[in-house]
């Protein structure tokens, strides 16, 4: 699915592409999506913008980020 994103014309092979993936989503009642990847993100993003999915999808980065700065100390920027 990785290599279809880069391609236009490959717009409907993605998006069937997907549909697995929309069905395991569906299935176990996802409410957020955690990715290491950026290019995963944003097939996952296509994906779940195309199906109207009520779906947050985060990258792996930001959620470390978010985390880490909800842990600091008070008073530390």
């Amino acid at each position: 699915m990785g290599g279809a994103s880069s391609n236009e014309r490959a717009e409907e092979l993605k998006l069937t592409a997907f549909n697995p993936r929309k069905s395991q989503l569906d299935e176990i009642e996802v409410e957020t999506v955690v990715t290491a990847c950026s290019n995963c993100r944003m097939v996952m993003e296509d994906g779940v913008d195309a199906n109207e999915m009520d779906v947050t999808l985060v990258g792996l980065t930001e959620m470390l980020a978010e985390h880490l700065a909800d842990e600091r100390p008070a008073g530390e920027a």
